[in-house]
């Protein structure tokens, strides 16, 4: 028997590493590899995010990824696809504005815990009256390269607002979009979980990479944890 989602509140606080396939691939590593590497820093939530990709080989990296999940740690989310997700018994599902409605993957994935990406108020603020809804992403925070055709940067300030609101609804809100070492402290005063694509890579003159970006996670986890 299929159980509902159990609640995002759970989570706590703490990086959202995103381990996006083509970012990966372009400076010649490995999501599956990049995604362990990752999941040794036991953030909370870890998310897959393979655009474009035939959905045979998303669900491979999927199920090579949740088969090192340890139990009771970190969460594996699956960008766009819902039965991706639920075939390989990860926790969530990821969707953005133009994807499945997030209503409709509620009422039709239950065991799967939902984020939605929001890129203004207006949109925050509908996301927030999704009744079960798991958390609301807002971005991009700042101007970002990660995403093809991002939609205008925000602010902090407007992020800080955003956060008072998340918090009278009790829903998490993941700041995400152009968050650097240098903002990220101030950005986790104000969200519950900090997204993030390069800042968890390395350049191509590192000579061991996932150990690099082992190192890392655990380094901004800590960092977003101590902010508040």
């Amino acid at each position: 028997m299929i159980q509902n989602a159990p609640p995002w509140s759970e989570l706590g606080r703490g990086l959202y590493p995103l381990i996006d396939a083509d970012a990966c691939l372009s400076i010649g590593l490995s999501p599956v590899e990049c995604a362990r590497a990752a999941i040794d820093a036991c953030p909370p939530l870890l998310q897959l995010r393979a655009k474009d990709r035939p959905a045979a080989v998303v669900q491979d990296w999927a199920e090579q990824i949740a088969h090192n999940l340890p139990k009771g740690g970190t969460r594996l989310v699956i960008n766009d696809r819902a039965d991706i997700a639920q075939a390989v018994s990860a926790s969530g599902v990821h969707v953005g504005q133009d994807d499945i409605p997030a209503s409709e993957l509620m009422r039709h994935f239950p065991s799967l815990l939902v984020g939605l990406s929001t890129h203004d108020e207006r949109q925050l603020e509908a996301a927030l009256d999704l009744e079960g809804l798991g958390y609301v992403a807002l971005g991009p925070i700042f101007p970002t390269e990660s995403k093809k055709n991002a939609e205008p940067a925000l602010s902090l300030a407007r992020l800080a607002k955003a956060y008072g609101l998340a918090q009278e609804r009790r829903r998490p809100l993941v700041a995400i979009g152009g968050i650097t070492m240098d903002r990220i402290a101030e950005v986790s005063e104000v969200c519950d979980l900090v997204a993030a694509i390069s800042l968890i890579l390395p350049n191509a003159t590192v000579a061991q990479p996932y150990s690099w970006i082992r190192s890392r996670c655990a380094e901004l986890d800590r960092l977003v944890k101590a902010a508040r």
